[in-house]
């Protein structure tokens, strides 16, 4: 039993929104039930209804048996769940208890309810909470509750809420039904279970990771840093039952280094006489002979071993419970000094001397951290790398790997491997980029976009074009360079500097090659902003150089590794099926199919000879047709669709459909307007009143008399009597 001043008492103003609570098993669906108030008075012998959901039953207890006595306000709605609380809907209670039974709840098999949380709301005058778990009934009736205990083995954390009427209630232990009431909202209630099916570590990093476990039951161990789950020798110690300072046999292991950590899992722990399973005490012996020993509830049990302390120290306050069930710990070791190469032993203990349990049943799986910890060494741990080192333990990403068809000499560390294409620029021209890659020339790509006022300006300023003139095919013939328009959005109409997108003219005195249309390749390049500027070299390694000086490019192509390009035989056409782009001696291999294949001007793979379109279909469907998008899919071109969309009945683009002025439809279930609001306690549509329980048009929250005043001005009076109205005295009365 617990009684909570919750409201105006609870938590302080400035606390903060509720934290979420996560992952339940099940959860009871407020939202499942019919908005409206609950007849807790249905008629004689009649009990009040009751709701299920997820096999959870909600049943009723109201303070007064009957209605209609002396100060009778029993009350129960499913309303609109207040600000904060997680639940659409929730439920109301005045001088009521709601239980929830959850013995019938659609759980696995053998799982069994260990925590329970709900979100509550008061009245804002700090009026009690009655909280009953198990069959503690909590008291009813009209008098102020003050409970003071709960069934052994529950507890209870209260969350503070987003206002000082509001928390989180968080029940844990063997829960199977809770009751709870007052004047107060209830919502969000989650109930989290697990089992021996079902449930265990769903980690997949973790080293007692279960691909069989539908539930994490918090049992997941991590190894430490520098160590590997492999570390980690497992014991199995079958069950027996201990009486008070008796212990199970000693188990051995072989393990080498020092002790850092033990993960406990006590499966089927159970207790004749009330005894907790943090009784527990562990002795954990090394192959030198020393000992230490931790947990139990009474000073050193163990002889020769050193105590570390009792169960406060390293069990957690859920295990300070007789309940039958299973139990997990993981007991930081590292400052126990012990240490050794050989055979080791763990022993269980019953740790409580003086227990009055006739017995307690013990059995485990214990998981020893028994690994020397060796100081990383980091390096790149991949063979196949270029700059690989054999003694490294940790890889610290520093791997860098040959540009294909090179060695590491010819590769430049940390540099990107760029991806082939071929395209057609605005003259007609074909380029393939290995091509010229195997050619022995090094490429600069300006991926632009031509809204882009900042690649205008440094295109216009001519660094690209006297790189084209001093190195290109007119030049030394050693670099070439493309302007690729990387955004598909734009067309030839914003290159020539005439379109709605156009920073300017980009083709007028722009002798090296343009490619439109090149949205792919800027993406296959790893571009996601402009300017983007790439500098590649005859090895196929890409850096990214951006905007610099003539100079600033004169020195990334110089950077490029001085190697010739290695001779890779293959197919070096790139219209054959089988077109290798690494190749730079044909092989005579190439696959065309049925038939040679001896133009493609479009580059879009389908040879010209049976190509639907030498070109590009549209947003329309027509071949080199000049319409970029039609988003409604209506067949019209969007930048002359007057609705791209849909009308609705009304005409109107895009709009709501047929309402009030143009064919009326009805309203939402529940719902008083269009807009989904509902009558609230004083009929008015979206109004904030939950209860006007006398009828008298105030809202409760407001009236000073929630029920009626008698002729001498009195709220729920007795009415008139001699100092108000005297009415005859009754027999044998006095006043």
């Amino acid at each position: 039993m617990l009684f909570l001043s919750l409201l105006c008492g609870l938590v302080s103003s400035d606390s903060t929104a509720q934290p979420p609570i996560s992952n339940p098993s099940i959860q009871f669906q407020f939202e499942e039930l019919p908005l409206g108030i609950i007849d807790l008075f249905p008629g004689i012998d009649q009990p009040p209804p009751q709701f299920t959901s997820n096999g959870i039953t909600l049943q009723f207890t109201p303070y007064q048996s009957t209605p209609g006595g002396a100060g009778s306000i029993e009350y129960a709605e499913i309303g609109v769940a207040p600000d904060n609380m997680e639940s659409p809907q929730a439920l109301f209670l005045i001088a009521t208890n709601a239980v929830f039974d959850l013995t019938e709840a659609n759980l696995l098999p053998d799982e069994v309810v260990h925590q329970v949380a709900f979100q509550l709301e008061g009245d804002g005058f700090g009026a009690p909470l009655n909280l009953g778990v198990n069959g503690a009934l909590p008291y009813i009736g009209p008098a102020a509750q003050l409970p003071t205990y709960l069934p052994d083995g529950i507890t209870v954390e209260v969350i503070p809420g987003a206002s000082p009427s509001q928390a989180t209630l968080i029940l844990s232990g063997n829960i199977t039904k809770v009751e709870v009431g007052g004047d107060l909202v209830i919502g969000n209630l989650l109930v989290f279970a697990e089992g021996t099916t079902g449930s265990g570590c769903t980690q997949p990093g973790a080293c007692n990771y279960s691909c069989d476990a539908l539930l994490d039951n918090g049992s997941c161990f991590f190894p430490p840093d520098g160590l590997s789950c492999s570390c980690f020798p497992a014991i199995n110690l079958w069950g027996d039952t201990l009486g008070a300072g008796q212990a199970l046999p000693p188990s051995t292991f072989t393990g080498s280094g020092d002790l850092s950590s033990i993960q406990i899992d006590l499966t089927s722990y159970s207790s004749l006489g009330g005894s907790w399973a943090s009784d527990l005490l562990v002795a954990i012996t090394s192959p030198s002979g020393d000992c230490i020993e931790f947990g139990g509830f009474s000073p050193t049990i163990t002889a020769g071993c050193t105590d570390l302390g009792a169960y406060s120290d390293f069990l957690p306050s859920s295990w300070n419970t007789s309940l039958a069930g299973d139990y997990s710990a993981t007991v930081d070791l590292g400052g126990s000094g012990l240490s050794g190469d050989g055979e080791w032993s763990v022993q269980l203990i019953n740790g409580y001397s003086n227990s009055a349990a006739f017995y307690q049943f013990y059995s485990a799986d214990i998981t020893i951290g028994l690994c020397a910890v060796e100081e990383a060494i980091p390096g790149c741990t991949y063979s196949s790398a270029c700059n690989y080192t054999p003694t490294a333990t940790e890889d610290d990403g520093s791997c860098w790997y040959a540009a294909p068809g090179y060695d590491c000499a010819c590769s430049t560390p940390g540099a990107a491997v760029a991806p082939d294409f071929t395209a057609v620029d605005l003259n007609g021209v074909e380029h393939n980029l290995y091509g010229l890659l195997n050619a022995g020339k090094k490429v600069i790509i300006q991926f632009t976009a031509t809204w882009s006022g900042a690649d205008f300006a440094y295109h216009s300023s001519g660094v690209l074009q006297s790189i084209w003139t001093d190195l290109g095919p007119d030049g030394e013939d050693q670099v070439r360079v493309f302007l690729i328009e990387g955004d598909d959005s734009t067309d030839i109409n914003d290159l020539n500097g005439t379109g709605s997108s156009s920073a300017g003219n980009f083709v007028t005195g722009t002798d090296f090659p343009i490619i439109d249309d090149g949205e792919t390749i800027f993406e296959s390049f790893g571009g996601a902003y402009f300017p983007y500027i790439v500098t590649i070299c005859p090895n196929g390694q890409y850096t990214e150089t951006g905007q610099t000086s003539y100079a600033g490019h004169v020195a990334a192509l110089e950077a490029c590794p001085d190697c010739l390009s290695p001779e890779i035989s293959g197919c070096t056409y790139a219209l054959a099926l089988n077109y290798d782009p690494l190749a730079t001696i044909d092989d005579g291999s190439c696959d065309f199919g049925s038939a040679p294949c001896t133009l493609d001007i479009d580059g879009d793979g389908i040879c010209d000879d049976v190509d639907p379109c030498i070109g590009i279909v549209d947003a329309l469907g027509i071949c080199n047709g000049n319409c970029f998008a039609d988003v409604d899919g209506d067949g019209e071109c969007d930048d002359i669709d007057c609705c791209v969309g849909a009308y609705d009945e009304c005409g109107i683009c895009n709009g709501p459909g047929a309402i009030f002025d143009c064919g009326w439809s009805p309203l939402p279930p529940g719902a008083c307007d269009c807009e989904g609001n509902q009558l609230d306690a004083l009929g008015i549509c979206g109004g904030d009143c939950l209860t006007d329980l006398d009828g008298d048009g105030i809202c409760d929250l407001q009236d000073d008399c929630i029920g009626f005043y008698d002729e001498c001005g009195v709220c729920n009076g007795p009415g008139a009597i001699f100092s108000c109205g005297c009415s005859m005295q009754p027999l044998g009365s006095c006043d």
